[in-house]
């Protein structure tokens, strides 16, 4: 009965359903010296399911900026619409349009820009003191 348990609960991780769509993991390696980095984009109105990466790319409805969130803050900021499969899987229930500018907004303490990423400011000269 236990094993049955078991592996009904390995079965759902590893095949969740035609309902949910399974994020690609991008690597991105930036010019220059700085570290590659593993993402995957995230939109709204999509069932999404999850494997670990160091950032989501969250679409904030601009061509040139995305907002990094770091995958350990997902559980926080997606509250509710986050499920649990394993410690680093997740299934994701769709954000509505109309939900998904209050994730957003939940989201942007929690943006970070990996080193060399598209939209990451650029970093200042201990001498600069304007942009």
């Amino acid at each position: 009965m236990r094993l049955k348990l078991l592996l009904d609960k390995l079965r759902g991780v590893q095949f969740p359903g035609d309902e949910w769509f399974t994020a690609s993991v991008m690597e991105v390696k930036p010019k220059g010296a700085s570290p590659a980095f593993t993402c995957s984009a995230f939109a709204p109105n999509v069932d999404y399911l999850f494997g670990p990466v160091d950032f989501l790319m969250l679409d904030t409805g601009s061509e040139d900026d995305y907002l990094f969130l770091p995958y350990e803050h997902l559980d926080n900021v997606a509250g509710e619409h986050s499920i649990a499969l394993d410690d680093k899987n997740r299934l994701v229930r769709k954000f509505s349009t109309q939900e998904w500018s209050a994730f957003l907004s939940r989201a942007e303490p929690f943006r970070k820009y990996p080193a060399g990423a598209m939209g990451a400011p650029k970093e200042k000269k201990w001498w600069q003191f304007w942009n």
